[in-house]
């Protein structure tokens, strides 16, 4: 394989945006010098990579970008050199760390964190980094991205009655897979709750950037993350994902020891009701009944006493009390028993909402009953209830004894 042809005639200056540009005739300190020594595939194009994903060779020649005062990323090319000697430009976009720290250190750690987890759902690919010597900082450079997310005008974080867009659904779904997949390779992002680490694609898939940038924390560890991704998402107000009744659940989650386990925490959360589509809902509310019925009776006691200590509101009232104002509601709690804990009533009840109520709800709904009709009568009456008590169900024992020590006295 034939090397790489040496730097000639500066490459021509595109039109830029300020006084200071770059364009280079070769990356002059490529910390990824393989590349500059043999043949480079390259991945382009939108999304992962799959069918519609453009490979490309050539030997890096140099890249281009514009640039203001203060940009943290900025678009421009890749410059590549085919085996005809033809120069090809390719759409990039470059994150510009700042210069009060490291940055080879920390261009070599994204980039090397960032290859490790290569093709994860919510990981945008890094093709190479460099010193960029007229600006006097180091670069990162990515597939192209449109904009940091928090520049791009985005479909609501909730539609009517607290529910998720189906867009959110998916994006959170994706990041939460990706998060797991770091936290396999024993990976921390270390800014999830900076918004300058969220970039968005043109085709609205929302892709993680910067990953490791900062030097390794031994205090720190994945599960970090998950808790930073959870303020980033309650903080962002073009976001305001602690709107919903339901977040209050899943945020618990997010935030529990349960987190701390490596293999299994992801299917939990991408199970919470909140994420998931009316029907699985449904159904996640049923495993939920049936695995508090199976408890033994001491352990359905300290469940209720968890649940009194995030939703004490409930201690001391009775399901009657919840639920006599609709008629149809009436009617299923008629043909029920419901005694005991009101914490493990509730549960009880939304189980026989779904499995006795579509008749008579539908009656006073102009004979139509879905499952979204069901979430949402579930929420007017309970709300946020059913979010928490899966979570809670999920927590781990470390989580249940600092619960407990929230409260002087345990109803239970």
């Amino acid at each position: 394989m034939r090397p790489r042809r040496p730097p000639g005639k500066p490459l021509e200056k595109a039109h830029f945006k300020a006084k200071q540009a770059v364009a280079y005739p070769g990356v002059r300190r490529a910390w990824q010098s393989r590349f500059l020594k043999s043949f480079f595939m390259l991945g382009m194009a939108g999304g992962s990579a799959g069918k519609d994903t453009e490979t490309v060779g050539g030997f890096i020649q140099g890249f281009r970008f514009s640039y203001e005062e203060g940009d943290k990323i900025s678009h421009g090319s890749l410059i590549l050199e085919s085996r005809s000697d033809e120069l090809i430009e390719h759409e990039a976009t470059f994150l510009l760390l700042p210069k009060d720290q490291d940055g080879k250190g920390a261009a070599e750690r994204i980039f090397q964190s960032t290859h490790k987890v290569k093709g994860s759902a919510a990981i945008a690919s890094a093709h190479l980094i460099a010193e960029c010597e007229e600006l006097d900082t180091w670069i990162v450079c990515y597939e192209k991205l449109e904009c940091l997310l928090q520049h791009k005008d985005l479909p609501p974080f909730y539609e009517q009655n607290n529910e998720i867009s189906g867009y959110w659904k998916n994006q959170l779904r994706a990041i939460i897979t990706t998060l797991s997949d770091m936290g396999i390779r024993d990976l921390y992002h270390g800014g999830m709750a900076n918004s300058a680490s969220y970039a968005i694609q043109s085709s609205m898939n929302i892709k993680l950037i910067g990953i490791s940038k900062e030097p390794n924390d031994k205090k720190k560890y994945f599960f970090n993350d998950l808790e930073d991704f959870d303020k980033f998402l309650r903080g962002a107000a073009y976001i305001n994902a602690s709107s919903g009744c339901d977040w209050q659940g899943f945020s618990y989650l997010i935030n529990s020891h349960a987190m701390c386990q490596k293999y299994t925490w992801a299917q939990a959360v991408l199970n919470h009701p909140i994420l998931l589509d009316p029907a699985l809902r449904i159904q996640s509310y049923i495993a939920l009944y049936e695995w508090a019925d199976s408890l033994p009776f001491g352990v359905l006691k300290k469940f209720c006493n968890d649940l009194y200590c995030l939703m004490p509101q409930y201690y001391g009232d009775n399901l009657w009390n919840l639920i006599k104002k609709c008629p149809a509601c009436c009617q299923i709690y008629s043909n029920g028993t419901y005694t005991g804990f009101i914490y493990k009533n509730i549960i009880k009840f939304v189980r026989n909402m779904i499995d006795h109520g579509h008749a008579d709800f539908a009656a006073i709904n102009n004979g139509s009953w879905t499952d979204m009709d069901l979430y949402n009568k579930i929420n007017d009456l309970f709300a946020g209830f059913m979010s928490l008590a899966y979570s809670v169900s999920k927590a781990t024992a470390k989580d249940r004894d600092l619960l407990r020590k929230r409260v002087q006295r345990l109803p239970y």
